[in-house]
């Protein structure tokens, strides 16, 4: 059974922008120490990760539902050409720079190897992120999960539960304790670690139920208050915000707009290029004021966007996909069960 609801996309769009920022200011901790830096860096970069995956696993089940059949072409023609771009940034200054010493911190280079591995999405797999774009990462993760949600959204409750506790215990085991090498490969095994906060933004899409909000939203702000990957001081408030959103999208009155729609397209540019960019105004200018850099990239990022995801795009695939054409904004089929 399955009805039509509205979804508040640009709640959403505007929610994709701040966590982006609280990932970028977070960042800027790299090149300089003070109140506002601090504070930013207290919302917990890693939380904001968390809170990305249960956007993407809601917007992910909302592409499945509205067209399966094309959902792999639009996911690599919203993703890749602008991930392609930053890291080839990313590299340029890894070859321009070598190791380089930021004000707090020593970026080492990496090599060629590294640099293949993440054009090809292989960072978290078989090499490390790029030092000059260390937030890449977790769109490796999240490429993974993209590949494999057109199985999940066939997969019994059970086996949601299953694997969702599995990704719960590795997130929570402690990263102090020396358990060998099988013990540090499951440290290490963010596609597992990060599966729950993505199980449960797809989740959040399936089920249209508030005693099913209630107890997912509690178990993963139990999940990141448990976990010393997160130390910071606001970490849950993050993730608990990020989640009450999502969960909340279709019921918090905020006027559909065109320009929020725009702060959401423009999240994921701020999100990849935030570092390098940083790196690069300290480079040039010296400058390591936050609002300063904050102001930096931000524009870098709404040129980027305008260069890459609209322009180059349009070329390449003869029309662009914003984030809420993406999803089928303003109107979605809900199912109401998952199998």
């Amino acid at each position: 059974m399955s009805r039509e609801i509205p979804i508040n996309w640009s709640l959403l769009a505007l929610l994709r922008m701040v966590l982006a920022t609280i990932v970028a200011g977070g960042h800027l901790i790299w090149l300089h120490s003070d109140a506002l830096t601090s504070g930013i860096a207290s919302l917990g970069g890693k939380a904001a990760v968390a809170g990305f995956l249960v956007v993407s696993g809601f917007s992910i089940a909302a592409s499945l539902d509205r067209d399966e059949s094309g959902f792999y072409f639009r996911r690599f023609k919203r993703i890749y050409p602008m991930y392609f771009c930053s890291a080839i940034f990313a590299i340029a200054l890894e070859i321009w720079l070598g190791t380089y010493q930021l004000p707090l911190y020593t970026i080492e280079a990496q090599g060629p190897l590294t640099a293949i591995g993440n054009l090809l999405m292989l960072q978290t797999f078989f090499v490390r992120s790029l030092a000059y774009n260390s937030v890449l990462w977790s769109l490796a993760v999240e490429c993974a999960f993209y590949i494999i949600s057109p199985c999940l959204k066939r997969l019994p409750a059970a086996g949601w539960a299953a694997l969702t506790l599995i990704s719960a215990t590795v997130f929570v085991l402690p990263h102090s304790v020396d358990g060998g090498f099988l013990y540090a490969v499951a440290l290490k095994a963010n596609v597992i670690k990060y599966f729950w906060p993505f199980a449960m933004g797809f989740l959040l899409y399936q089920y249209q139920s508030t005693a099913v909000a209630l107890v997912l939203g509690a178990i993963g702000a139990t999940l990141i208050w448990c976990s010393d990957f997160n130390p910071e001081r606001f970490a849950v408030a993050t993730f608990a915000c990020s989640f009450a959103v999502v969960a909340l999208s279709r019921t918090i009155l905020f006027k559909q707009s065109k320009a929020m729609d725009y702060l959401g397209d423009l999240s994921y540019s701020l999100y990849l290029l935030q570092l390098p960019t940083f790196i690069l105004i300290y480079r040039m200018c010296g400058i390591t004021n936050p609002v300063a850099l904050l102001v930096g990239v931000f524009l870098t990022t709404i040129i980027a966007y305008e260069l890459i995801d609209v322009r180059l795009k349009r070329a390449i695939f003869k029309n662009s996909v914003s984030f809420g054409e993406l999803i089928g904004w303003p109107r979605l089929r809900i199912n109401r069960r998952l199998s």
